[in-house]
């Protein structure tokens, strides 16, 4: 009375008191048993695991009848104390001694549950296709293909596991293994990126009526599965159908977001830049500042349109939430900047660069160059010299050569030729690879040489260049032959000027003393003709 009322506690205490009384040889033999087994159930109950143990095996030992249940409920008790192993094994002993127990697929299906539940998926197929086989008509049989169904789904054998699914929604309609089969073909469905397949199964079932608002959902979660999965062609394909079929769909803007996404992993940049650009015209604000990233680092690097680089940046350094972000939309700005021209605002973000605190070291000399390079332009000569300085300090890169060439070019328009004499030869000495500043600064050196009137330097140094150099730019050959002929004009015409005061010179000589008006001068012209 005390058990059925779930008192427990006295219930155990009065069948405690019966063991007592009857003993171990009672000829009450099935009512010691029963008590037994009944105490060790008040155990179980009330959560005392080992004491229920403990007494089931008292059951087992005393082999009077209830050790089929004595076995299964050890087995239930092994499991509940984390310790599947002895679970399995005890349920193994219970199904091969008593295979005729009313509890045999109960212990089937615990075992190939827990195996499941260790994803020892092999055993446990074989466990729930035993049921299957053997018990057809337990209550278990539709869990057992359920979870079949479930092994497949879970090891990606979606196909298998569409077979089983259906088979539990076709042979147990109307239970709950149904719905939960049901579930299942939609998430295999999915799982394949067949939304269209799992539609037209539906439309298959009477009175199953999916809305184009479920419709939307479905086919969206069929793409962004393949996504998640890293399919990516699957993936595009499949966002493409959403879209084709939803342009206004509820998923849309993720859709385009996700698709951009998959062509960025493809490294199709140019595909995926239009689904991006959708994306920041909707100012979708989940995805808003990954597109603007993504963006404008195509549009800077990849398609070279900086107009449109300029304003991607200038809307991530608004919708930044970052802080690297916000560096990124400065940098972008730097660069994208003096690309267009826009030197003071090169200027303006190159200094922003500079102050950020995030800025890491190596990326110091680039910021500078900026600097440099807005300032030279903006004429401001002194702040040029000083950033082109500290960038030719710590840059060994191209960017470090060019610092060092405009160094010495400003130096060359400041009249110090010294100056910029060394600074052309620590770009051809320190940065041979950078063969563009090597020849140019060879240039400036022949400027600095005709500065200094040393036509014949100068005209050898150009001529060397035409004589070495073997790259492609050609507008650097025309540049030398033109600064060539300037230096060859200026010889020819400095030799004219020096043979016209020997010339003079002479004339003074041989008219010393000679009266003006006895000279004949047209038979002197006739001559030099």
């Amino acid at each position: 009375c005390y058990f059925d009322q779930g008192d427990y506690l006295r219930a155990i205490l009065y069948f405690r008191k019966s063991i007592d009384k009857f003993g171990p040889n009672t000829t009450e033999g099935s009512l010691y048993t029963d008590a037994l087994i009944r105490t060790a159930d008040g155990y179980f109950l009330t959560k005392s695991y080992q004491k229920a143990i403990d007494t089931y095996d008292g059951v087992i030992r005393r082999n009077k009848g209830g050790m089929d249940y004595a076995y299964f409920q050890k087995g239930i008790l092994y499991g509940l104390s984390n310790k599947p192993r002895k679970k399995i094994n005890t349920l193994q002993l219970m199904y091969d001694k008593y295979p005729g127990s009313i509890y045999t697929d109960d212990a089937l299906y615990e075992m190939a549950d827990t195996y499941f539940q260790l994803e020892d998926y092999p055993s446990a197929k074989r466990d729930f296709n035993l049921i299957i086989r053997d018990h057809e008509k337990s209550a278990y049989a539709a869990k057992a293909l359920l979870k079949l169904g479930l092994i497949h789904y879970n090891t990606e054998e979606n196909q298998q596991a569409l077979e089983y699914y259906k088979k539990v929604f076709l042979k147990y309609p109307k239970t709950e293994q149904a719905r939960q089969a049901m579930t299942g073909i939609r998430d295999t469905y999915i799982a394949l990126g067949d939304a269209d397949g799992y539609l037209k199964y539906i439309d298959q079932i009477p009175n199953a009526k999916i809305t184009r608002s479920g419709k939307d959902s479905i086919t969206y979660l069929a793409a962004e599965t393949q996504f998640t999965r890293g399919a990516y062609d699957k993936a595009i394909q499949a966002f493409s159908h959403y879209l084709s079929n939803y342009p206004n769909g509820a998923f849309s803007e993720s859709a385009h977001f996700y698709r951009g996404e998959c062509q960025y992993k493809n490294k199709a940049y140019e595909l995926a830049l239009p689904d991006y650009e959708f994306v920041i015209a909707k100012k979708q604000e989940l995805y808003l500042e990954i597109a603007l990233v993504k963006s404008s680092k195509i549009a800077f690097y990849i398609v070279k349109d900086y107009d449109k680089a300029w304003q991607y940046y200038q809307q991530l350094l608004s919708a930044a939430s970052y802080p690297e972000n916000i560096l990124r939309a400065q940098k972008g700005l730097m660069r994208a900047g003096l690309k267009l021209g826009k030197s003071a605002e090169t200027l303006q973000y190159a200094m922003l660069v500079l102050k950020d605190p995030n800025l890491p070291d190596d990326e110091l000399p680039e910021a500078n160059y900026h600097v440099g390079k807005a300032a030279f332009a903006l004429d401001s000569l002194e702040l040029a010299v000083e950033a082109f300085r500290r960038t030719s300090r710590s840059a060994t890169n191209e960017m470090g050569a060019e610092a060092q060439y405009h160094m010495a070019l400003l130096h060359f328009k400041a009249g110090l030729l010294d100056s910029a004499r060394t600074g052309c030869y620590e770009v051809i000495n320190r940065s041979p690879a950078y063969e563009f500043w090597v020849v140019n600064s060879f240039i400036l050196l022949s400027d600095v040489y005709f500065a200094e009137d040393q036509l014949f330097q100068s005209k050898a140094t150009l001529q060397s260049i035409l004589d070495n150099y073997d790259g492609e730019d050609q507008e650097l050959l025309a540049l030398t032959r033109r600064k060539l002929e300037k230096v060859m004009l200026a010889e020819k015409n400095k030799q004219i000027i020096k043979e016209r005061k020997i010339d003079t010179t002479i004339l003074d000589m041989d008219t010393s003393g000679v009266e003006l008006d006895t000279i004949d001068f047209d038979h002197e012209k006739g001559e030099h003709e």
